[in-house]
């Protein structure tokens, strides 16, 4: 028998290497534990791989059902070779888009980042708030409004066609409808904005169209020539015509308070002065929202009503549904516009949307102020800035079927869907809660331009040749047709040219 002592040293040794053993165990666990925790966590906050896929908006050789099977196959989030944006989003992310606070996707950074202004960012959000006070003094007054517009329209159109197209022939010619109706509109809103000023005053048309002539929009090829602007030169020469135009405001301001109009009458901006108390102190807020609203009024129109105009000249049953509509309302009505008769052009509202939903308009554009994680487990990284692209979410399949492609307004009427009401199948005037502040005044104008130039200017169609081919889009500053040419014959729609 072992002496005590032996067993009670070997009890301890074996205690001893015990421990030993089990704080390497328990050591060699947590080692583990970390490494395998390190490589999830660092797997996760990579999340998937976004792709780098080719620049369609900026291609000659564009094919859009490549470029939205491309970002298909890129599970709807990818990078874009030359591309100042970071992520382009497809279709299916959306809601994800929409549903985001501003505190994780910011809308207004992107507007700072990318557009050289010399005022500061106070100026800019309080001139926002002012177009909000435009948009409501318009609609206000939006019979009167649309009274003037319609006789501005009527003789803007047919002194521009007679000028610009004058011919011995029946048959009119328009080589290019996009800069005919750009520059139609052009005329009309600076006459209406500013009155018949404009009319002799080189300076003050020199200004807008410095304005109008810059870049406006996020698209690829508008962001690119933004960067341009940052030149000193450029930046003075923008800066000169928003001091003109600001001095103008002012002088029409203190003028108003006497009732001595500088201006002519019946300009919008007399009407603004006449229902807003405006303070001095804010002069440089009030011009950057009443030149917003002269720049927008343009800008973001005229490509939707030449757009149109080509869409409705590729579909005669299309158009010969709108022309049946315009006689109806006027047999009904008469020959007049009002807000409750543009209301009622419903197949002309569907042709809007349906033309505006192809061509993709407008852009979404935010800056991320946080990692996020999107649901196809794609990361975007803080400050990214991030694009929905309108364009193949209107072109896609699930948003509206059967036919994405095909131009058919009523699938509209089907839906209830309307120009003058954002929705998950109206994106054009924004996402979520972006949404332009004149969205009800834009869709009002649109229609009464469109339906003036219908009921007075007869589109022709070659019935002895094949139907006209779809040639797709130029992505620009803004997306519109590659075809550009139309025949028209003036015929007013009272008169019953329209019949045969």
């Amino acid at each position: 028998m072992l002496p005590s002592s032996l067993i009670k040293d070997d009890y301890i040794r074996n205690l001893f290497i015990a421990s030993i053993l089990t704080f390497c165990a328990f050591f060699m666990v947590k080692t583990l534990k970390k490494i395998i925790l390190g490589f999830v966590l660092q797997t996760s906050n990579k999340g998937v791989s976004v792709e780098l896929v080719k620049n369609y908006e900026l291609s000659r050789d564009t094919n859009m059902l490549e470029y939205s099977y491309a970002i298909q196959m890129a599970k709807d989030s990818a990078r874009i070779q030359s591309d100042v944006t970071d992520i382009v989003l497809g279709p299916s992310l959306f809601q994800e888009m929409k549903l985001f606070p501003q505190s994780i996707m910011n809308d207004m950074k992107p507007t700072y980042k990318f557009y050289p202004d010399h005022r500061s960012i106070a100026i800019r959000l309080e001139g926002t708030r002012y177009g909000q006070i435009i948009n409501a003094i318009l609609m206000k007054n939006i019979e009167m409004v649309l009274q003037d517009r319609e006789i501005l329209i009527d003789q803007t159109l047919s002194l521009n066609v007679q000028t610009q197209y004058f011919s011995d022939s029946e048959i009119i010619h328009i080589n290019d409808v996009h800069t005919f109706i750009a520059g139609t509109l052009a005329d009309v809103e600076t006459l209406f904005c500013y009155g018949e000023l404009t009319r002799n005053n080189s300076k003050l048309n020199d200004a807008i169209n410095n304005l109008i002539l810059s870049p406006n929009s996020f698209s690829e090829s508008s962001i690119k020539e933004l960067y341009k602007l940052r030149k000193l030169r450029n930046m003075l020469k923008i800066k000169r015509s928003h001091d003109y135009l600001c001095d103008l405001i002012k002088k029409e301001i203190i003028a108003s308070s006497k009732k001595e109009s500088i201006l002519s009458k019946n300009n919008i901006l007399e009407l603004i002065v006449q229902n807003e108390t405006l303070l001095e102190e804010s002069l440089e807020s009030i011009n950057f929202g009443f030149m917003s609203f002269v720049t927008c009024s343009i800008k973001y129109m005229w490509h939707q009503i030449s757009n149109l105009i080509i869409d409705i000249s590729m579909n005669e049953h299309t158009y010969k549904k709108l022309i049946h509509e315009q006689k109806y309302l006027i047999k009904k009505y008469g020959n007049i516009f009002t807000r409750k008769i543009l209301d009622k052009m419903k197949y002309l509202d569907a042709a809007f949307l349906e033309s505006m939903r192809l061509s993709g308009a407008g852009e979404c554009l935010r800056m991320s102020e946080k990692d996020i994680f999107l649901s196809n487990g794609s990361k975007v990284q803080k400050s990214s800035v991030v694009k929905l692209s309108k364009f193949l979410y209107g072109n896609a399949i699930n948003v509206h079927p059967p036919n994405p492609y095909g131009f058919w307004p009523e699938r509209h009427l089907l839906t209830s869907n309307n120009l003058s009401k954002v929705s998950d199948k109206n994106v054009a005037w924004g996402v979520g809660w972006k949404t332009c502040p004149y969205y009800m005044y834009a869709s009002l104008s649109m229609k009464l331009f469109a339906a003036i130039f219908f009921r007075k200017y007869k589109i022709l169609f070659d019935r002895n040749n094949t139907a006209p081919q779809h040639q797709g889009y130029i992505f620009g500053e803004v997306a519109f047709h590659n075809k550009s040419d139309l025949n028209i014959k003036i015929c007013d729609i009272l008169d019953g040219g329209f019949d045969d």
